[in-house]
């Protein structure tokens, strides 16, 4: 009586553990790196971090150039992070506005730096820069 008592638990264990086993496979099938608006995001920081950010002037280093650099890269960190809360849907909305206002504020920095340095910044490459954080925040 208590062998059966003992595999039918012990059964339920190896169901429950094969339930978790594939419910964890099924969360992570693709992933936030796979979003489209995630692999556009990167596309943008690579503009700005190898284009922008070193044409810069020195005098900029420590000012525009580093929030240049946080506001560029953070809309894909609050992806990632609130890729992980979004069966929580107050959770994602918030990470969603939170990374639209990390876009326009990345966008607010390019266009500063293109007018306050014109002859410094590549204008194609921040154009397309500005237009890629604009689409992203949509």
């Amino acid at each position: 009586m208590i062998d059966k008592k003992i595999e039918k638990s012990e059964s339920q264990f190896d169901n429950r553990q094969s339930s978790r086993q594939a419910f964890n496979r099924d969360a992570y099938r693709g992933g936030f790196r796979d979003l489209n608006v995630y692999q556009t995001l990167l596309e943008g920081v690579e503009i700005v971090h190898s284009k922008i950010i070193p044409s810069l002037p020195e005098v900029e280093k420590y000012g525009l150039a580093d929030q240049l650099r946080r506001s560029s890269k953070s809309p894909l960190a609050l992806l990632a992070e609130g890729y992980a809360k979004r069966r929580h849907q107050r959770s994602w909305i918030k990470y969603l506005e939170d990374c639209i206002g990390e876009c326009n504020e990345t966008i607010c920095h390019l266009d500063i730096a293109l007018r306050s340095y014109p002859k410094h910044i590549p204008q194609l490459d921040c154009l397309k820069a500005m237009d890629i954080y604009d689409k992203a925040s949509r």
